[in-house]
């Protein structure tokens, strides 16, 4: 295949294999955890999985999308990447950190996880 060679349908496929290696192992996962698992534990799996997606979107600060906009015009390109992966993982920490001590107002039932990590402040 010549389009191998070239670096934009190289990074396309990779990022096309990842959503399918992605949404394949969701579905072994999610196709066999409701065997193994009550509906309660299922559901604070869900749960978490969700908080957890939406700190990873809400931490990434528009960098993503940034990246995309004013990287190829840069001068240091590993400057800026470095710069938006240090405060991407700032943000990430203290949201974390918010979520967690705020947890009795997102969600009680997930206060399951302040006792699994030693996060005990009340």
């Amino acid at each position: 295949m010549a389009t191998l060679h070239d670096p934009l349908f190289k990074n396309s496929y990779y990022l096309m294999g990842n959503t399918i290696l992605s949404a394949g192992s969701g579905l072994f996962f999610w196709t066999f955890a409701p065997r193994f698992n009550s509906p309660k534990e299922l559901g604070l799996g869900s749960a978490m999985l969700a908080a957890m997606g939406l700190l990873c979107m809400l931490s990434l600060l528009g960098f993503d999308i940034g990246l995309i906009r004013y990287l190829p015009g840069e001068e240091d390109k590993g400057g800026m990447i470095n710069s938006c992966f240090v405060m991407a993982g700032l943000a990430a920490a203290l949201l974390s950190v918010v979520f967690l001590c705020e947890l009795h107002i997102w969600s009680p039932a997930l206060l399951v996880l302040r006792e699994r990590t030693g996060w005990v402040l009340d």
